[in-house]
């Protein structure tokens, strides 16, 4: 945002021109995603005092509530608030049985390294799925993946049975979702602890044949092109793309640094600097805060290079949207 000071002087005048209920709670989320795309410490700080009065509303406001303060905490960085407040929300009796919710809990254990929490909530989604459920596979896949990539094989026997059993279950979830293109991410991922940059290279390509369009899933595919020297392919990739995106998305600094390699070098420099926006005045490049989100359809992107959780985010009221999982 251009004008923040100018932003909070507009909402602090709608908060005392509409004092209904359901309005103050909308204005109060409104400053939320406000703080929220400001960040930093004050951000934060601000954000935390958007909590106070949460009992003084009724049950549906004080849910929703919650709901819009964690996300706003998420997209501002402060991934343990957000999970504070989602655990909140999924304390209510409303939200016990919550499979979204849980799914959203899970990713945030998972980016936060937080095994006892990751375990207990996958025993929440088995138990709320099924235990031959896709999510429910799926999670199980990633929690192997992450005991290999923070080391928790103690030799390579060891990492190559955990690999191996995260894919088997990844291949049953295919099988029963085959058009769901975050299995093949995830595999991707293994692929590329196994060192087979070709199949990692197949994945991601037959993840945006099956509908994935995150940008970081993007960057993904064209810097594992751009490794094997692939880069024709790579540019094929980012010209399938609207400038707008690219811009939105950063991607077209990717095409700068292909044309740099193909010797390009005035070509180059006409992309990167067409890849910094006229009407920014921050130097910062901001990436879109989206949480890693691997177990369900959309929720794809954040964090360690920030691919994941778009679709997922229940702001459509006292549910979560059930449309954007299936």
């Amino acid at each position: 945002m251009r004008h923040p000071e100018q932003a909070l002087k507009v909402l602090d005048q709608a908060a005392t021109r509409f004092t209904a209920s359901a309005d103050q709670v909308e204005l109060r989320l409104a400053l939320a995603r406000h703080w929220a795309d400001q960040r930093g410490e004050k951000a934060g700080k601000e954000l935390k005092k958007l909590e106070d009065g949460l009992n003084h509303s009724t049950e549906t406001e004080r849910n929703y509530l919650l709901n819009g303060l964690a996300e706003a905490h998420y997209r501002a960085g402060n991934f343990a608030d957000a999970a504070r407040l989602w655990k909140n929300l999924a304390a209510q009796e409303q939200y016990r049985n919550d499979l979204r919710l849980r799914l959203v809990l899970f990713d945030l254990a998972l980016q936060e390294d937080r095994p006892e929490e990751m375990d207990e909530t996958l025993r929440d989604i088995g138990r709320l799925e099924g235990g031959d459920g896709t999510f429910y596979r799926h999670a199980q896949a990633l929690r192997l993946v992450w005991r290999v990539k923070r080391g928790k094989a103690s030799n390579s026997a060891e990492k190559d049975e955990l690999l191996d059993r995260a894919s088997t279950l990844l291949t049953q979830v295919r099988n029963a979702r085959p058009s769901w293109p975050v299995p093949l991410l995830t595999e991707a991922e293994i692929e590329t602890l196994r060192g087979n940059p070709d199949r990692v290279i197949a994945c991601y390509q037959k993840a945006l044949e099956n509908g994935e369009r995150n940008p970081a899933v993007i960057r993904h595919l064209v810097e594992a092109y751009r490794k094997q020297g692939k880069l024709k392919e790579a540019e094929l990739v980012l010209n399938n793309l609207k400038r707008k995106d690219l811009l939105r998305d950063e991607l077209l600094r990717d095409v700068a640094t292909i044309d740099l390699q193909k010797g390009d070098t005035l070509k180059a420099v006409d992309k990167a600097l067409s890849a910094v926006r006229n009407d920014s005045r921050d130097y910062r490049l901001r990436r879109s805060p989206t949480p890693t989100w691997r177990c369900c359809p959309s929720l794809r992107g954040r964090r360690r290079g920030r691919p994941r959780l778009s679709k997922c985010w229940p702001m459509s009221g006292r549910r979560f949207r059930p449309d954007s999982w299936r």
